[in-house]
């Protein structure tokens, strides 16, 4: 028996009375680090597990876990519990992260698509076109003469 949570008093030749208390329920609390578009773990996930009604942002704050920074990755946004105090059951805190972005603007290159503007299709249709006229009017002269 443990007794901060059971009472036994024993007398001789009497009834034995015992009262005893219930245990606290527990509750507990994840975080997890992921990637705000595929949903990937980013990071080990951390869990605590105390006493229902306890706050759980002293632990988040006291693990340095409140948007934690991640290399690579920034914080984007957080999913916190409605309740600040654990319940009996799970809760749990999501910190979202997309990956940082290094350099300046003149960094940014443009993806290539396959597709090609089509000016130079153009000229070179247009060139062709003139060359055909024009040997075909210097066929034409000289037939003529």
């Amino acid at each position: 028996m443990d007794d901060k949570l059971h009472e036994v008093d024993i007398t001789k030749d009497s009834v034995v009375e015992m009262s005893i208390k219930n245990q606290p329920i527990v509750g507990s609390i994840e975080v997890y680090f992921r990637h705000v578009n595929h949903n990937h773990e980013l990071a080990r996930a951390f869990a605590f597990t105390d006493w229902i009604g306890e706050p759980y942002m002293d632990w988040v704050n006291g693990y340095a876990l409140d948007k934690k920074p991640l290399d690579g990755y920034s914080y984007v946004k957080a999913d916190y519990p409605e309740d600040p105090k654990l319940i009996d059951g799970k809760l749990t805190i999501t910190y979202w992260y997309n990956e940082k972005i290094n350099g300046s603007w003149n960094d940014v290159v443009i993806p290539k698509t396959g597709e090609h503007d089509p000016v130079g299709s153009y000229l070179t249709g247009l060139i062709f076109a003139l060359l055909s006229a024009l040997i075909f009017g210097i066929y034409l002269k000289t037939k003529s003469n």
